[in-house]
């Protein structure tokens, strides 16, 4: 490839080629962006570049809404082990953490991109805008939730972080929505799918483990009764992420090998996880919140 580009820097194949490879790298995806904009100012036209920038973009603002998840999770597995004192300095420290990566993912995006390349495809998409600043309400919820967890009204701060997590989910089912939306060949529902999949197995992997691990160690935690909440938390988003998957299945046209078994498959995990995320309600409702001492 690169022997092909030396001799043809401006070879449209080679240059998708190594644009697509930057960035499934994940060191390299800066690159990428560099890439397909050289690309682009020799072929304006050429689809498998426009549908790859398009899928970075979207890839980085749905991230926005991973940070809120990764916050709420954070401070409720924290406070399974954790007394107010310590919630009392390291909550604000994850908040801060969460604003840090936005403020960086829109930095990256605004160099990175071309000029107005943001702005033309949000303003096309009212539900991303409408997720986005729903997702700046869910982050102040989730953080409200943190400093009530401090208090005597443990469960009213676990509320409160379930609400900012299911505002976070929202806003990321917007967004993937304005993903899926046509704007000029730019749509790719392969990407957006493969995405999606990717996400379901990694989040259920990992807080599967997760769950287990302090399940085994429950009764040695300061506040067992957090355990059923983070299964709430879990259950959210892995039904988020379902609907996800039967939305690209839905808008179509796509040429799945077994459509029926496919779409039989998501609904019967999707039902799952909503009974599964009911169960856990319910535990919680039995549960007892203590508060501070």
């Amino acid at each position: 490839m690169e022997r092909g580009l030396a001799e043809d820097p401006l070879h449209v194949e080679l240059l998708e080629l190594r644009a697509r490879l930057e960035f499934e790298d994940f060191s390299t995806r800066d690159k990428a962006v560099a890439t397909l904009r050289g690309l682009l100012g020799a072929s304006p036209n050429h689809a498998p570049a426009r549908r790859l920038l398009a899928e970075i973009m979207w890839r980085a603002l749905l991230r926005l809404a991973v940070w809120v998840w990764f916050f709420a999770g954070a401070v409720m597995a924290l406070s399974m082990w954790a007394g107010p004192g310590v919630l009392r300095v390291v909550t604000p420290v994850l908040f801060c953490v969460v604003f840090v990566a936005w403020f960086r993912v829109f930095r990256h995006l605004r160099k990175q991109l071309p000029p107005r390349y943001l702005r033309k495809r949000l303003l096309r998409r009212p539900e991303a805008l409408l997720g986005l600043c729903g997702l700046v309400f869910a982050s102040l919820i989730a953080d409200l939730g943190a400093v009530v967890l401090r208090t005597s009204l443990v469960g009213a701060g676990y509320a409160l972080l379930l609400l900012g997590l299911f505002g976070a989910s929202l806003a990321h089912l917007m967004l993937f929505v304005a993903w899926l939306r046509r704007f000029g060949d730019e749509t790719d529902r392969d990407a957006a799918e493969e995405y999606a999949l990717l996400s379901v197995i990694a989040v259920v992997c990992f807080g599967l483990v997760v769950l287990g691990v302090l399940g085994a160690l429950r009764s040695w935690s300061r506040a067992p009764e957090a355990l059923p909440v983070l299964a709430g938390l879990l259950g959210i988003v892995v039904v988020t992420l379902l609907l996800e998957l039967l939305l690209v299945f839905a808008v179509g046209p796509r040429y799945w090998r077994w459509p029926v078994t496919y779409c039989t498959t998501l609904l019967v995990l999707l039902v799952l996880a909503v009974l599964g995320t009911k169960w856990s309600f319910a535990w919680m409702a039995v549960e007892t919140f203590t508060g501070s001492d």
